[in-house]
């Protein structure tokens, strides 16, 4: 029959659109679909959580988030350090940038202390480490994870069939599929 709305739902949209996207995606998950889709339709930033809201739980692109600092390699070193300021928060436990040239394709990545202490002017690409892990969207989450603890990288990049970056998956959000794992 028709679904009553009650007024939680704007409320819950509000809610998700302050949460990080991979957050929200989640809690839409667990949702019944009529009404997941009504919210979305509702909150002012739902195009990245859409993005999200299309991969399985277990694989990396269930598990990725889009709240990571990238930058393009071909601005320079001072570009990215006023990008940084800007993103503030996100930065502090990243430890690193994502590089991505002008068709978003991963190029590369660039620890914050490098990038501190390069020269204003200095290009990222030139500074930038190109040897960089990534998986496909697809991929197991165990497989990610292994390959995270193999590596001992806090966050792995996540990409499409043309290498375009899709998002990131943070150490932290796979600590509960390594402790699953040894569950099982």
């Amino acid at each position: 029959g028709p679904t009553h709305w009650h007024p939680l739902d704007h409320g819950l949209s509000d809610v998700l659109d302050l949460t990080p996207p991979d957050v929200a995606a989640d809690i839409l998950k667990q949702l019944p679909e009529d009404q997941s889709r009504e919210i979305l339709r509702t909150m002012a930033e739902s195009e990245d959580v859409i993005s999200l809201l299309g991969y399985p739980d277990e694989t990396a692109g269930g598990l990725m988030t889009i709240e990571f600092p990238v930058v393009r390699d071909e601005i320079t070193a001072a570009n990215a350090l006023d990008l940084l300021r800007i993103r503030g928060p996100m930065v502090e436990n990243a430890g690193s940038l994502i590089i991505v040239d002008q068709s978003r394709r991963l190029v590369g990545t660039l620890s914050v202390v490098h990038l501190a202490l390069a020269r204003p002017a200095t290009l990222i690409s030139e500074i930038m480490d190109k040897e960089v892990l990534f998986v496909p969207a697809d991929t197991d989450q165990e497989e990610c994870a292994r390959l995270m603890e193999r590596y001992n990288l806090n966050h792995l990049p996540v990409v499409d069939g043309s290498q375009k970056l899709l998002g990131v998956i943070l150490g932290e959000d796979l600590v509960d599929v390594l402790q699953e794992e040894a569950t099982e």
